[in-house]
C-alpha cells in the first residue's frame, strides 16, 4: 500500500502544470452562498462564525464557463461542494451555460436533497446535469423515500447517486473551520491531491486553496484579475505543490486541516491507501473517505 501511495506522488512531482498540459481535472463554483441545514460537521449556520454571503453574479460566470469552454475542459464541474446550489433558482440554467460550453465535462450537483422535486429534477437533467449526488442526512433517509416514489425513469435514475448519510458522522474539521473540532497541534506531515487536481472558486470570483476555506483566508488568485490557467499555474500555486510533495502542510490553512488528502470520486482506486496511512498518521481514526 506504501508503495502505491509513493508512486501515485511520484507522478506529481513531473508534472509540468501549464494550460496545456496537467490542468485541473476538477472545478467547483460556488453559485451562491449558505445552507437549510446547520449540521455539526460543518460551518454553516454557527454561532460566532460569520461566512461570506452573496450569489455569483452571471457575468462573471459566464467569464468562468466561455474560459472552461476555450480550454476544452472535459473534467468535473462541481455545484455545492460549500453550500447547498439549489437554494439558487438560477442553477438550472447556470448548468446549461455550463453544457453549452463544455460538451464533454462531467456537471455534478452535490445536495442534501431537500429542495428536489420532480420539477426541478427534470430541468436539472435537461439542462445537462452528468450526476445529482445526494447525501440524505434525514433521520429515516426520508429525502431519498421521496425520490423514489417519484416514479422516475430508469433513465433519469442514471443521474443519480443516492447516499444514506447519517447526522453523527465524524467528517473533517474543514481546514479548522469546525467549532470544536480536532486541530492538530502541528501539520500533518500529509499529501493533499487537490491542489494538483481542483479549483474551487467563490461566489465573488476568488480561487481559494480548495473547498474547506469557508472563510475564504487562502486565495490563490482572482478570476475578475486572471485568467483561470494563469491562476492555475502561478507561484503561489507551485510553492504549495512543492510543500505538499515534501508532505509539509505549514505556512498555508492545510496546517489546520486533518483531512486525508484524497477525494474518493477522482481516485477510488487510491481510496484505502490514503485510510491506511491517515490512520497511522493521525488521532482522528476514519473509515471511509472522500465525503464532502
Amino acid at each position: 500500500m506504501i508503495n502505491k501511495l509513493m508512486n501515485h506522488i511520484e507522478r506529481y512531482k513531473h508534472r509540468n502544470f501549464n494550460p496545456h498540459s496537467n490542468l485541473f481535472r476538477m472545478i467547483e463554483l460556488q453559485n451562491q452562498t449558505g445552507c437549510n441545514y446547520s449540521c455539526p460537521f460543518c460551518p454553516q449556520n454557527k454561532d460566532g462564525i460569520k461566512l461570506p454571503q452573496g450569489s455569483m453574479d452571471k457575468e462573471l460566470y459566464k467569464k468562468i464557463i466561455e474560459e472552461l469552454g476555450e480550454l476544452r475542459f472535459k473534467g468535473q464541474i462541481r455545484f455545492g461542494p460549500m453550500d447547498e446550489s439549489t437554494l439558487d433558482n438560477r442553477l438550472a440554467e447556470f448548468v446549461s451555460i455550463a453544457r453549452e460550453q463544455c460538451l464533454q465535462a462531467t456537471i455534478v450537483i452535490l445536495t442534501n436533497g431537500s429542495k428536489l422535486e420532480r420539477q426541478l429534477i427534470r430541468n436539472l437533467i435537461d439542462s445537462g446535469t452528468s450526476l445529482i449526488y445526494v447525501s440524505d442526512y434525514t433521520p429515516n433517509h426520508g429525502i431519498i423515500s421521496k425520490i423514489n416514489t417519484m416514479q422516475l425513469s430508469k433513465q433519469d435514475l442514471q443521474h443519480f447517486s443516492l447516499r444514506r448519510r447519517s447526522i453523527s458522522e465524524t467528517l473533517t474539521n474543514r481546514a479548522g473551520n469546525v467549532p470544536e473540532s480536532n486541530i492538530p497541534r502541528t501539520p500533518y506531515p500529509a499529501f493533499c491531491f487537490y491542489p494538483f487536481e481542483g479549483m474551487a472558486i467563490t461566489y465573488n470570483g476568488k480561487a481559494i486553496i480548495c473547498c474547506q476555506d469557508y472563510l475564504f483566508k487562502e486565495v490563490m488568485g482572482d478570476v475578475q484579475q486572471n485568467t483561470l490557467a494563469e491562476i492555475w499555474c502561478n507561484n503561489k500555486y507551485s510553492r504549495l505543490r512543492k510543500q505538499l510533495l515534501n508532505f509539509n502542510r505549514a505556512g498555508f490553512i492545510c496546517q489546520k486541516c486533518d483531512f486525508n488528502g484524497v477525494n474518493v470520486m477522482l481516485h477510488p482506486s487510491l481510496d484505502k491507501v490514503y485510510i491506511v496511512i491517515h490512520n497511522l498518521l493521525t488521532p482522528v481514526k476514519i473509515y471511509y473517505s472522500g465525503r464532502f
